[in-house]
């Protein structure tokens, strides 16, 4: 019983170095272009969130960039050239990101076997 505790630990840390050379080897490269579309998901979601930072921020000055593009529209006039230039600058980031993780999206496609 002794020995167990003291083999067990052995065999399993042997066990883990086959399976992580089999991750990194084998499935993480199989499974990054879902991971980039993910990364663009979850990027996007943050980016764009608007009622999370609308509950619990009060400080105008901490407020993320849709917050801010929600206040150049006032009760009884709007500033649209203000709200479309920004808006407009506001996309740059999320672009950036679509043409970085884009290569990957080209990859997972030529790498399924399609004729």
């Amino acid at each position: 019983m002794l020995l167990l505790f003291i083999i067990g630990p052995i065999l399993f840390a042997i066990f883990l170095a086959f399976h992580k050379v089999q991750l990194l080897g084998m499935t993480l490269p199989l499974a990054r272009p879902a991971l980039a579309a993910q990364a663009i998901f979850v990027f996007m979601g943050s980016w764009n969130d608007f009622m999370r930072p609308l509950i619990i921020l009060s400080d105008r000055q901490l407020f993320t960039l849709p917050l801010g593009l929600n206040s150049f529209k006032g009760q009884y006039i709007s500033y649209w050239n203000y709200i479309m230039a920004a808006s407009m600058v506001f996309t740059l980031p999320v672009l950036v990101i679509y043409v970085f993780f884009n290569r990957y999206f080209i990859k997972g496609i030529s790498f399924t076997g399609g004729k």
